[in-house]
């Protein structure tokens, strides 16, 4: 309504077709809308949920899916006076950053510290509008940003998440492929899984379609033994020389005389890599281990996390090499050159079959091997 552009609120510009398309009075037909949003717009994402947001002016939803992508269980440095959205909580750097805190998860429960009882999609339940919701995160985001506790809400068990929900995370992947600063002691992680994500991207706009449901989630669970606590992985378990686990991980300030909420990081295999998630081929037939984290180096606040980066420790070529690295060597386990490249093929295609990638990707991945 050009005469008055306040006339039309409260109105649904979204009309039914004879095919219950959406047409919309702006021009343009379509059936649902997906919202994606990684790190800062993956935070943004899960408060747009809590805050209601998904409740268009109508009643209605506004979208149909929603992918938070490596928000971790943060949400915003919104809705406070003085807020900077932009700023969020790492273990190092702005470590009480507010929208680090109760609640993590999806589903509706009573805060184990508080009682309080709250939901990242409590308010959406009561209106009826929420989406259909992918939670991805990769290793990084256990260790930076509470991961294990969209799976626990804080309490000591696995949440039952609603129906509308599906938790993935990427085994070994960094929160920013690639980092690497002066201050960071170990080799950069630099592994891509973009292709996982194109490909859930995929599975929610045929979920959000209702054309065919996704893949099961791939989350670490407490009750069979996947997330541990972070002092589990000091001392003979670490499999590398020269690597050290972290001593810390960053967790939310809990409420002024309260215990803390219980602080988990994904089991690990004889190789340091965690033992459960979605694993690229790269990880499913590694040529080292892959770790969402890095560590500070001396004189840079040692011992800490580095800022948002992973690490690439490789293994030795062969036995000779290992001088006292438990993990197998290169040789030793893929024999011949083309012993891992068989592996890698394999890995492509198990996760094409079970939906983690394209065709395309798949096909390309499997290539590359070669």
């Amino acid at each position: 309504n050009q005469g008055n552009p306040l006339a039309d609120i409260g109105t649904n510009p979204c009309e039914r077709d004879v095919a219950d398309q959406c047409v919309n009075t702006e021009g343009g037909h379509f059936s649902a809308a997906v919202a994606f949003g990684g790190s800062q717009s993956g935070r943004y994402l899960r408060d747009f949920l809590w805050q209601g947001f998904n409740r268009d002016s109508s009643g209605g939803k506004v979208f149909e899916g929603v992918i938070p992508f490596i928000p971790g269980a943060r949400r915003t440095f919104t809705n406070f006076r003085f807020a900077e959205p932009g700023r969020f909580s790492r273990q190092h750097e702005d470590h009480g950053v507010p929208g680090f805190g109760f609640p993590f998860t999806y589903a509706t429960l009573a805060d184990p510290l508080t009682g309080k009882r709250d939901g990242i999609l409590y308010q959406c339940n009561e209106t009826g509008t929420c989406p259909k919701v992918f939670h991805i995160d990769t290793s990084a985001e256990f260790w930076q940003a509470g991961s294990a506790l969209v799976g626990t809400g804080g309490t000591n068990r696995d949440v039952d998440q609603p129906v509308e929900v599906r938790q993935y995370m990427i085994t070994g992947g960094a929160h920013a492929p690639g980092m690497m600063l002066p201050a960071c002691r170990f080799p950069a992680n630099s592994l891509n899984y973009a292709p996982i994500v194109r490909s859930l991207l995929m599975n929610m706009i045929d979920w959000s379609l209702v054309k065919k449901n996704p893949p099961e989630n791939r989350w670490p669970s407490l009750a069979k033994g996947e997330l541990v606590p972070v002092e589990s992985l000091r001392g003979p378990s670490v499999p590398a020389v020269g690597l050290t686990w972290p001593k810390v991980v960053n967790s939310p300030e809990a409420p002024r005389g309260t215990r803390a909420w219980p602080i988990l990081v994904p089991a690990i295999d004889a190789d340091g890599n965690d033992l459960v998630g979605i694993r690229m081929p790269d990880v499913a037939a590694p040529s080292g281990t892959w770790l969402g984290w890095n560590l500070r180096k001396a004189g840079y606040g040692e011992g800490d996390l580095c800022m948002l980066a992973g690490s690439h420790i490789p293994f030795a070529a062969d036995a000779a090499a290992r001088a006292g690295d438990t993990r197998l060597s290169m040789a030793e386990r893929y024999g011949e050159p083309g012993g891992r490249a068989a592996k890698l093929r394999e890995a492509a295609e198990t996760l094409r079959r079970d939906g983690f990638l394209l065709d395309t990707d798949a096909q390309r991945l499997s290539a590359a091997a070669r």
